[in-house]
């Protein structure tokens, strides 16, 4: 397994790369864009947990609110 694994990485580090036409400028960008594109999914994501958070929160904010009434009888 190691040895396959070394033969990979040997073969592959011989193999010229597929961006080897794209100059410094241009890969830049593309790795620009792609943070760009990670953050805005990563806010999108954070977003919706956000609103499942809130709607949680207000749906347990109803039962406490409910509760009450069963919490005077428990103490009684």
């Amino acid at each position: 397994m190691v040895a396959k694994l070394a033969a990979w990485a040997k073969q592959s580090s011989e193999k010229p790369s597929h961006l080897h036409w794209l100059n410094i400028g241009p890969r830049l960008s593309l790795c620009f864009l792609f943070i760009i594109l990670a953050m805005l999914g990563g806010n999108a994501v954070l977003l919706w947990q956000f609103h499942e958070a809130s709607g949680q929160a207000k749906r347990l904010s109803g039962v406490d609110h409910s509760g009450g009434e069963y919490q005077s009888h428990v103490v009684l």
